[in-house]
């Protein structure tokens, strides 16, 4: 096999200062399993004998980000590039990683300690030669995530293992070969070891990948959805067979898909959100979403503004996308909804009273009152109108109806 993806400048030029130096030099990981595979890759890893301190001596500007595992980074004009010697990991106690590094100067030491085959393959750009030890492209060929050693062992090392093959799989669209498959179920113990927020990235990315619902699936027949995320509570299959049924046809989008696992799952968003440290965007999002899967359907001008200044510009399509997937029956009325937004521009007119032609102020010299809770009322009266196309939204139209607003509300008290 042929690696299929350009190599940025950069890292030929930090390969061929170690080769010139008398090091030996390979690209590693997903960056070669991506080229072997033509897909294109922005994580370009690189593995040397050199020893940090050597690397560090022989560029101008390097970060020592991980030295205790003997990773630096080397900084170039065209990126950041980390650079890691051959090392054998000892032993792991906390199920994430090793209590101790050894440097090794054979590469296929170095190779022995990843998780799949197809992360342990190894390339000389230099010599254009792959070192794959472990069979990688064959299990590349054979659309396979096979485990390098003992499946069982291999998870247990690192319980953020387990959910990596899932996440691979549902990527690359590979089976999971039989044996890692059967070790998923019985690495729990070292699933519990893992950050809650580490698990919460791996499972997103599945999700996020084109066989989200595949891998849905897998997450929780294997276990590792209940006992990665147990806060989740005791998910039934009717839930998840549903929602991975529905989860490949929404929008790539990740709010939209976590509004659809929170909607179907019967699950306390805020509580969710505060156990896996969602972002607040992210949070803000899904609740706008949810906010239109519950809402009670009308084609009413009033009420599908009332409906688009609740969920804003950015997530109105995104959210009745999801109801006509999720709310199937619901589809025809949603999808007259849509029509009367776009026909009549709906989204364009203003959604809350701050985007009104008129200010506060202008109302209060219009109608000749000081500030008070009235302005107030005046202007949702007038957002109220425009609504209803009873006024356009312009200046002198709002001041006028302003000004008999007032009278009115001076007549009721």
């Amino acid at each position: 096999m042929k690696l299929a993806v350009t190599i940025p400048d950069g890292v030929r030029r930090i390969i061929d200062t170690l080769g010139s130096n008398d090091f030996e030099a390979y690209l590693v990981g997903g960056c070669v399993r991506d080229g072997l595979l033509g897909r294109e890759t922005n994580d370009w890893d690189i593995t040397t004998n050199a020893k940090p301190d050597q690397v560090q001596g022989l560029f101008e500007k390097v970060i020592l980000t991980g030295l205790q595992h003997g990773t630096v980074t080397v900084v170039l004009g065209d990126g950041h590039y980390e650079v890691t010697t051959y090392r054998i990991d000892v032993s792991y106690t906390d199920g994430r990683r090793p209590d101790e590094v050894q440097f090794t100067s054979a590469l296929e030491d170095d190779l022995a300690r990843r998780d799949f085959t197809v992360n342990a393959i190894a390339y000389d750009p230099r010599a254009d030669r792959l070192c794959d030890p472990f069979g990688g492209q064959v299990d590349l060929r054979g659309r396979q995530i096979r485990a390098v050693g003992i499946p069982r062992d291999r998870l247990q090392e690192d319980g953020l293992r387990s959910f990596r093959a899932i996440r691979f799989a549902c990527s690359l669209n590979f089976e999971i070969e039989r044996t890692l498959s059967d070790a998923l179920a019985n690495t729990h113990e070292s699933v519990k070891k893992v950050s809650i927020e580490r698990i919460y990235i791996e499972v997103r990315k599945t999700l996020m990948s084109k066989q989200a619902g595949r891998g849905l699936t897998l997450l929780y027949e294997s276990g590792l959805l209940s006992t990665g995320l147990p806060f989740l509570g005791p998910l039934k299959g009717s839930v998840v067979s549903r929602l991975a049924a529905v989860m490949d046809r929404i929008d790539t989008n990740w709010h939209s898909r976590f509004a659809a696992f929170i909607g179907l799952s019967d699950v306390k968003p805020d509580e969710l959100c505060k156990a896996l440290k969602v972002p607040n965007q992210i949070q803000m999002a899904v609740r706008k979403i949810n906010s239109v899967l519950s809402w009670a359907v009308s084609q009413a001008r009033p009420d599908i503004c009332a409906l688009l200044a609740l969920v804003g510009r950015d997530y109105w399509r995104d959210g009745f996308a999801l109801r006509s997937i999720i709310q199937s029956e619901d589809k025809p009325a949603i999808d007259a909804v849509v029509e009367i937004i776009e026909q009549n521009r709906l989204s364009n007119l203003p959604l809350y009273s701050r985007e009104l032609a008129v200010s506060g102020h202008e109302i209060m010299d219009a109608v000749r009152i000081k500030p008070s809770k009235r302005v107030g009322l005046i202007m949702d009266t007038l957002l109220d109108s425009v609504w209803k196309g009873h006024v356009p939204n312009k200046k002198h139209e709002l001041l006028v109806m302003s000004v008999a607003i007032n009278s009115q509300m001076d007549a009721h008290t």
